[in-house]
């Protein structure tokens, strides 16, 4: 069935960076959605149009508590969109500037949340390649919505060679940075980095820029999320530790092991 972006009524933009803009609006049954457009300067740029329909045909593809639906999209018109489900939240970039107590009183939920929304997306066939705080939106109570699947792409189980580095820096492990090797490892390392955020306040490496600081080969183990928040339990502290191993051979093979350790936790 086609759909106009005319169908809704648009209440107030929520996010203007990036590529997309993203509105709360009304259907005509006076429900919220949030529709994400592509901004209309990028809409002839044949890459970035064909990574926003790609991103919008995966999330359609999934299903999971963690993941805001797709109720409808419209990747051919003049400018592409899609009509996602509303979620009632900031993001978890918004509430590690603010100190947000839900940090402190529900950081293993948050946790838990993140990794079973990635867990679900590799066993779907799929790599996010873009997880970090400014795309998980947090539902009340402390409930975490993985969102932005533009970077994402089918996976096979293979790794696979980016033509140009895609992604936040500051989030891709040393063999991405480094070689533009991606695969589920990718995900994990990203992961880890959000984890450290969410019990830390801070990422483990702040250099300006991440990729000269951190290398595959640098013996030097990633620091203990312990050191900057003395309250982390060592088994979390060991959990997000091996996530964020610069080597990925020491990494968890799979986040579906992550979460088996994290049900482990008291």
């Amino acid at each position: 069935m086609a759909v106009d972006i005319n169908d809704y009524t648009i209440i107030r933009q929520v996010y203007g960076g990036g590529f997309t803009r993203l509105h709360v609006a009304r259907d005509g049954l006076g429900r919220r959605v949030l529709i994400r457009r592509l901004r209309e300067k990028y809409c002839l740029n044949p890459l970035i149009r064909k990574r926003f329909n790609r991103g919008g045909s995966i999330q359609a593809d999934l299903r999971h508590e963690n993941i805001p639906r797709i109720i409808h999209r419209s990747p051919h018109g003049r400018q592409p969109f899609m009509v996602v489900e509303y979620i009632d939240g900031g993001n978890l970039r918004s509430l590690l500037l603010s100190h947000h107590e839900l940090l402190e009183a529900h950081p293993l939920c948050m946790i838990r949340g993140i990794a079973q929304a990635l867990a679900y997306v590799h066993a779907r066939g799929y790599l996010h390649l873009d997880c970090k705080p400014e795309n998980i939106l947090i539902r009340e109570p402390a409930r975490p919505v993985l969102i932005d699947f533009d970077l994402a792409h089918p996976y096979r189980g293979r790794p696979m060679k980016q033509r140009k580095l895609s992604g936040t820096p500051a989030y891709l492990p040393p063999e991405t940075l480094q070689w533009h090797r991606v695969d589920s490892q990718t995900d994990i390392y990203s992961f880890g980095i959000v984890c450290f955020e969410i019990l830390c306040g801070r990422k483990p490496y702040e250099a300006a820029d991440t990729r000269h600081e951190v290398r595959i080969d640098d013996a030097e183990p990633p620091p203990s999320a312990c050191t900057y928040n003395p309250d982390t339990p060592p088994a979390l502290d060991r959990i997000i530790n091996k996530c964020i191993a610069k080597d990925p051979r020491i990494r968890y093979p799979s986040m579906s092991l992550v979460i088996n350790h994290l049900n482990a936790l008291s």
